[in-house]
């Protein structure tokens, strides 16, 4: 979901449209869709109007991007992937291998594992990866799998959690959608909850090659977050100046390191390289010289 900040074009900046169009380039016979806020409100509208003063009590774009694909996996099923995941060129075998059916298993009956979600990395010991929080950035499913609708359900009492985006709507949100989910299905056997869904590690995620996913910061692009990075008058500035060209991403590669995300175990195709390769663009630092956050801005448009 491209779910635009106030002030920002409706069209994510160019090295994401970059990364977004790597789908249907390589999944061809796929349908592909970008939400737009406007279709995303039709969506709450038509299939799930009780929640739609959930949805519109959001400030945050980033808030309604993340209540938005839990629907859009709840009406239709399929994969959801952040703007800044790139498929692996073996994503379709990798898929139908991890949820047991055949071709595009994702989005009909033939799946017997219905339901795949994946864990957020940690740089520790490698035994906490398995425990580790179910994240947000890639979905899929069968559609109306009975976790979209009670996880939906949860968004209402959860849209004041005073700990923000992240609690309310974000990855710690949906993990703790899942562990209830599993709690109130504590009843049924073992095998039964086991065979609902699958969820993988990200570095077993990464190593069937699936995708690459890069935490490339979108939603650090705000009136509230980009300029809390500058910390001279100057620099918030410029800070803004950018939000209003709203050309840019924010990029930290120290970041991964800081998740712990082995970029060993990345496809060289998904590479921020190789996605760089088709995007002529200019680089400025705009921020903190101490922190690795490189602003891209006055983009080649593709």
């Amino acid at each position: 979901a491209w779910l635009a900040p106030t002030g920002v074009p409706r069209q994510p900046a160019g090295v994401l449209r970059v990364q977004a169009h790597r789908w249907p380039h390589s999944l061809r016979h796929w349908q592909w869709a970008l939400w737009t806020s406007e279709a995303s409100r039709e969506l709450w509208s038509t299939h799930a109007p009780e929640l739609l003063d959930v949805y519109l009590s959001y400030n945050k774009s980033v808030e309604r991007a993340d209540a938005t694909r839990l629907l859009i996996m709840s009406v239709y099923g399929g994969v959801y992937a952040d703007l800044d995941v790139v498929p692996c060129d073996d994503f379709e075998r990798s898929l139908s291998d991890a949820m047991g059916g055949a071709g595009r298993c994702s989005t009909n009956e033939q799946c017997s594992v219905p339901l795949l979600l994946v864990r957020d990395p940690w740089r520790g010991k490698p035994a906490r990866q398995a425990v580790q929080h179910v994240s947000n950035f890639f979905f899929a499913s069968v559609p109306d799998h009975p976790f979209w609708g009670f996880a939906l359900r949860l968004l209402a009492e959860r849209r004041s959690h005073p700990w923000g985006t992240m609690y309310k709507t974000g990855p710690y949100f949906v993990d703790h959608a899942w562990k209830s989910f599993r709690r109130l299905n504590g009843g049924c056997p073992a095998q039964l909850l086991e065979k609902s869904a699958a969820v993988l590690t990200h570095n077993d995620w990464q190593e069937q090659r699936f995708g690459v996913h890069h935490w490339t910061s979108t939603w650090h692009l705000s009136a509230e977050i980009l300029p809390a990075f500058s910390q001279t008058p100057r620099a918030r500035s410029r800070a803004q100046e950018a939000l209003a060209q709203a050309r840019g991403v924010v990029v930290d590669e120290g970041l991964l390191d800081w998740l712990g995300v082995d970029r060993a175990k990345d496809c060289a195709e998904g590479s921020l390289q190789a996605v760089f390769a088709d995007l002529p663009l200019q680089k400025r630092l705009l921020t903190r010289r101490s922190k690795k956050w490189a602003l891209y801005v006055n983009e080649s448009l593709v």
